[in-house]
């Protein structure tokens, strides 16, 4: 009885890891197309999702390089706890997903708004605190004024 496979060389590492790269080309290939198909369902959930500033901000700030305390730092008015529930929300509706950095968990946007027809908002200004020179300075500048 002869084995008809014997004849064959076995397989190598490099022609499976060929054929793993074609299979995950195409799929982020069907990604792409499968994203394209459903742009026109996206806007609406992003508008119901982010409807203010505050949030569209939040939401344009999740590329996964920053976490919540320094998005919270960034917009100022909303806790940390509350953007890591926005987060949870958003993953939940297929606006991003959760990814795994030094330290723990990050949300990395899916879509950039802007190509929705949704500006982002400009960060909210911070008020600047005054340092002890810079009062000094103030109190001086008023004497000087009340001496004219």
């Amino acid at each position: 009885m002869s084995n008809s496979n014997s004849n064959q060389k076995p397989i190598e590492l490099k022609d499976v890891y060929d054929i793993l790269t074609d299979i995950r080309d195409a799929i982020k290939d069907s990604s792409k197309w499968a994203k394209f198909t459903g742009m026109k369902e996206i806007k609406p959930v992003l508008e119901a999702q982010l409807p203010n500033d505050s949030k569209k901000i939040i939401y344009h700030l999740s590329d996964s390089t920053k976490g919540t305390q320094e998005i919270a730092k960034l917009v100022g008015g909303i806790s940390h706890m509350s953007i890591s529930n926005y987060w949870k929300s958003w993953e939940k509706f297929g606006l991003g997903e959760s990814v795994t950095v030094m330290g723990g968990k990050r949300f990395k946007r899916s879509f950039d708004i802007e190509d929705f027809g949704i500006n982002v908002p400009e960060l909210p200004k911070r008020v600047e605190q005054s340092t002890p020179q810079s009062k000094q300075d103030e109190q001086s500048t008023t004497e000087a004024e009340s001496h004219d």
